[in-house]
């Protein structure tokens, strides 16, 4: 749906109007934790022990957003889940989901 919106807008030339005067956007990445329980898990949860030993598992995004100085108005993009990747030994991050959502965007080059 992201990708929909996001084209709808490049096409109706709202994506320009973000574009700053030599031509490029501004994009913000946030994390947000969207669900947290020390009972309930599954295979996408992240997990942290605390300092009192009990664990907690956790659903976790990247949020980017394009955005423009001066403006309060935000263009909302697909976000990048944080989760435990295959083949990995050490949990997913913000820094590795942005990566990856950066990654993706390149490859795509739907906002060029």
């Amino acid at each position: 749906m992201f990708d929909f919106i996001v084209d709808g807008f490049q096409r109706a030339g709202v994506i320009d109007s973000f574009r700053s005067a030599d031509k490029r956007l501004l994009l913000a990445l946030d994390g947000v934790q969207y669900f947290s329980s020390q009972k309930i898990q599954g295979p996408c949860c992240s997990s942290k022990t605390h300092s009192n030993g009990k664990v907690s598992y956790s659903h976790t995004a990247v949020t980017p957003v394009l955005v423009k100085p001066g403006s309060d108005k935000v263009i909302p993009l697909a976000p990048e889940f944080i989760a435990p990747q295959d083949g990995r030994e050490k949990q997913d991050c913000e820094i590795n989901a942005s990566l990856r959502w950066l990654e993706n965007a390149v490859r795509c080059a739907n906002l060029s």
